[in-house]
């Protein structure tokens, strides 16, 4: 894993946690992940040369995804609702 994955899963982290201070868990996480689809199809249109076919943008989407999920699942069991 490089660096990219730990940026991801800290944005993330951080997007939930401010999120969660005017929404529910719920959708906390769906901004989150919204946040993080929109982001990769940003990167895949502005960023395509960075990348060297369509499998490493697919593999590197991959790991920026689960990231953001794995984000998304650590706040949702570590934060409680107060709600």
């Amino acid at each position: 894993m490089d660096i990219d994955f730990y940026q991801h899963l800290f944005l993330a982290t951080w997007l939930f946690i401010i999120a969660h201070r005017w929404l529910h868990k719920k959708y906390s996480m769906m901004t989150v992940m919204g946040v993080a689809i929109l982001w990769e199809v940003a990167e895949y249109f502005y960023n395509l040369d960075a990348y060297t076919n369509l499998h490493h943008w697919k593999l590197d989407t991959l790991f920026d995804m689960g990231a953001a999920l794995l984000a998304c699942v650590f706040c949702v069991l570590i934060i409680k609702d107060t709600k």
